[in-house]
């Protein structure tokens, strides 16, 4: 493969096939997310372009089609080298140069919040089970919790917005629709997402007293 592909002016495009070849054949996203790792170690200009690309296919493509670009997202998010703080909060927060921003994580999941909510819900999903393996991704989110603490309570509004029974049988990740669904999955990670932000919201000794 020529570096005209990888690095050169071919590298969008050809990057952006291999993410929608993930996407349609599963069973090779592991081995391209390999090749990303090493692609990426050190490398903060590839990163930034993997990751822009990783984002925008997240917010656009159809939910049920996001799982093998979050699986990639997570093995770069925990890649341990000297930028891996740049490519956590890139991921997460997203970039705005000039008149031009790109969404983070944190606010595709804003955006999402009625129109796309399994959308949201996925993402909320992805970053629970990363902050609680990789402790650089725990620190990021707490060190300003805000948004942290509003994927929670959304998750536990969307949980308790009717009563119908949850659902074994359906997956908020399979299903090309953008409802969310009351499942057991999802009451697991409203509770560990609840058990990440405990602290934060631990009451003050006199507000027990009270």
């Amino acid at each position: 493969m020529g570096k005209d592909v990888l690095f050169g002016r071919r590298q969008t495009a050809y990057l952006k096939q291999v993410l929608i070849s993930c996407r349609e054949t599963p069973v090779i996203a592991p081995r391209m997310s390999g090749m990303f790792k090493l692609l990426c170690e050190d490398n903060p200009s590839f990163s930034e372009t993997l990751l822009a690309l990783l984002l925008t296919q997240t917010q656009t493509v159809l939910s049920n089609e996001i799982r093998e670009l979050l699986l990639i997202l997570s093995d770069l998010m925990t890649m341990n080298d000297r930028y891996q703080a740049e490519r956590i909060a890139f991921t997460l927060d997203g970039r705005t140069t000039g008149d031009e921003s790109l969404s983070g994580l944190l606010k595709i999941i804003e955006l999402n919040q009625e129109k796309d909510a399994r959308r949201s819900y996925q993402c909320i999903k992805f970053l629970v089970q990363l902050a609680n393996k990789a402790d650089p991704v725990r620190h990021y989110l707490l060190q300003n919790p805000t948004a942290l603490l509003w994927c929670v309570d959304w998750l536990k509004s969307k949980m308790n917005e009717n009563a119908c029974p949850m659902n074994d049988n359906s997956s908020n990740e399979d299903s090309n629709t953008r409802h969310f669904q009351r499942t057991m999955s999802a009451q697991v990670t409203l509770e560990e997402a609840t058990a990440l932000v405990s602290h934060i919201r631990q009451p003050s000794d006199d507000e027990m007293k009270e």
